[in-house]
């Protein structure tokens, strides 16, 4: 797995630059994210004791926002740092 992610890699490099694959990698951490909420949200698969789903991630406060926040502050450090 580590090879075809690492061979899209240097094409992405090739084809664009260094800059654009590190933005692609930020915004893949929020796009996994996003779908394991989704999938939480949208799935009808419950676990039998506790009624909630058992695939996906739940949002949980304030967790989440502690993630969200963290996620933010890395987006701002990308952003001054390619500036």
């Amino acid at each position: 797995w580590f090879t075809i992610t690492g061979t899209f890699n240097v094409w992405t490099t090739e084809a664009t630059s260094s800059m654009t694959r590190n933005v692609w990698k930020n915004a893949r951490t929020l796009f996994v994210w996003l779908i394991g909420l989704v999938i939480y949200y949208n799935t009808d698969r419950n676990d039998a004791d506790s009624g909630k789903a058992i695939i996906g991630e739940e949002w949980e406060s304030p967790e989440s926002y502690i993630v969200l926040l963290g996620y933010v502050i890395m987006l701002g450090g990308a952003y001054v740092y390619y500036q």
